[in-house]
């Protein structure tokens, strides 16, 4: 999580300058005119009503900035999210930063002299990871500013001394709330786990044709276009919730269901606003996403730039035959000679199919390649551990969209399976704004944060032992007994 550049900050303080100007602008006959203790209070009333006001802009600039930046949430396919602590750690340094520059400007006023060494030394999010977690959180919090000294207020009025902490609450801002959705989504690892699901450590053993699995960059955008839909899904889901089940007619739509249903509709329909619908497919789901919240994705990195070359990608090895030889069946020469025989294969079979996608060395060199040459800093970190694989017993015939390997009359091969992908996804809340002093313009909260997927799964070939059988037709009868041994007679009754 990086802070923005100097223009940013620059943009900043001559907002915050021009803000204080019209609040503590106060003439030179005015003065004169009033008592200068009343004033000074006045003025000093004012003063603090403005770092009242700073405190707050600086808690939305911050949590604003923090969400733009949040890094990587998922590296190596595993969950990596920032604790709360660790995001309060960051909101405070931002916010100590904002207020004392508030706290310098202020000094630059003629009328109003503050101490050269008053300065905000701690800032406290006022926010636990129960609280955030158990909804508390969700539309607001509280941050708490303390001073390193009591702040006074000097001038020809003498002297006007303030507390050195206060309180302030940002309202109408739902940063937890992003915050603890998404850190349910990233934890729950759907797109990751259906992506290992969808890459089987298994051999095959079959004849002619069998299916398998395939990952290319089509099938991973097709998947994660589904998680990203699934976390849209996920916002709001315990806030908006419609029942549209109603056991009898309800033609008002007040909850008052009348006993008979009206002529031409059948019990169990759903009778609201006097037509005769359809029972609602979502019944007594509570699955309504928050039409606020917008979720979209960026896909950085998924092949290499200089080639081309994708690194999603499927490969079947080359396929070996049965060592079975085609007389394997007969035990008479003759015979053999006369009937054909085959080594063949009654099926597809897939063998340990039940392999977990382990993550126990850090080696992807595609996307973290790429990306070191982009932009060192947003190489994925290192991250270590174990998804579940929960798509064994594979049944090619149950797919028949699945491609197909041509495996001979009685064939094995092995699978390999690689995926690097680096993608961004960015939510955004439409329900409020801010305004942002860095940016000079009223801002939507947003989160923005990284997702890097890596699997390199492969089983070698599998070997097909399969036995060999003998084809029988109608020109194949027992043969007499050979005149000489290896020299077998034809067969009886024209055979050949």
């Amino acid at each position: 999580m990086k802070k923005k550049g100097s223009v940013f900050m620059t943009a900043f303080v001559i907002a915050v300058a021009i803000a204080i100007v019209i609040i503590l602008n106060i003439s030179p006959k005015k003065l004169q005119q009033e008592e200068m203790q009343p004033e000074l209070e006045e003025k000093a009333e004012a003063v603090s009503g403005t770092l009242y006001h700073a405190l707050e802009n600086s808690e939305a600039r911050a949590t604003y900035e923090t969400g733009l930046d949040l890094g990587y949430w998922l590296s190596y396919s595993l969950p990596l999210i920032p604790d709360v602590e660790e995001i309060k750690l960051n909101l405070s340094t931002m916010i100590k930063e904002f207020i004392n520059l508030y706290l310098d400007e202020l000094r630059k006023n003629p009328d109003v002299e503050i101490s050269p060494d008053l300065k905000i030394t701690d800032i406290i999010v006022n926010v636990d990871e129960s609280s955030v977690l158990n909804y508390n959180k969700d539309t607001s919090f509280d941050v708490t500013a303390v001073a390193n000294e009591e702040i006074i207020f000097t001038g020809e009025g003498g002297e006007v001394h303030q507390k050195t902490s206060f309180n302030v609450p940002v309202d109408n801002w739902r940063f937890w709330y992003f915050y603890r959705v998404i850190r349910n989504w990233i934890n729950e690892n759907s797109y990751a786990r259906t992506a290992c699901n969808n890459m089987p450590e298994y051999g095959i053993t079959g004849n002619k044709n069998c299916h398998y699995k395939q990952v290319d960059e089509v099938t991973a955008e097709e998947m994660l276009n589904d998680a990203v839909n699934e976390l849209i899904g996920s916002f709001d889901r315990d806030y908006q919730c419609v029942y549209n089940c109603p056991d009898l007619p309800d033609p008002d739509c007040n909850g008052e269901a009348i006993d008979e249903p009206d002529p031409g509709c059948e019990e169990g329909d759903n009778y609201c606003s006097q037509e005769c619908l359809s029972p609602d497919p979502d019944c007594d789901k509570c699955n309504i996403p928050d039409p606020f919240i917008e979720c979209s994705y960026e896909i950085i990195c998924d092949r290499d730039p200089s080639t081309g070359k994708t690194f999603i990608d499927t490969n079947i090895y080359d396929v070996k035959q049965s060592s079975c030889k085609s007389n394997d069946c007969c035990t008479d020469a003759g015979y053999c000679d006369s009937c054909p025989a085959f080594c063949v294969d009654t099926g597809c079979n897939y063998g340990n199919d039940n392999h977990d996608c382990e993550v126990t060395t850090c080696n992807d060199h595609a996307c973290p390649r790429v990306m070191q040459d982009i932009n060192p800093d947003l190489v994925p970190p290192c991250n270590k551990g174990l998804i579940i694989y929960e798509g064994g017993d594979y049944d090619g015939n149950k797919h028949p969209d699945h491609p197909k390997t041509d495996m001979g009359n009685c064939g094995g091969t092995g699978t390999e399976y690689f995926w690097s992908q680096i993608v961004n996804i960015t939510c955004i809340d439409n329900s409020q704004e801010k305004p942002i002093s860095a940016t000079g313009n009223f801002e939507k909260l947003q989160f923005s944060f990284l997702m890097h997927t890596y699997f390199s799964r492969s089983h070698p070939v599998l070997n097909n032992d399969c036995p060999a059988t003998c084809v029988f037709d109608e020109m194949c009868f027992p043969v007499e007994t050979p005149e000489k041994p290896g020299n077998p007679a034809k067969p009886v009754g024209g055979g050949g």
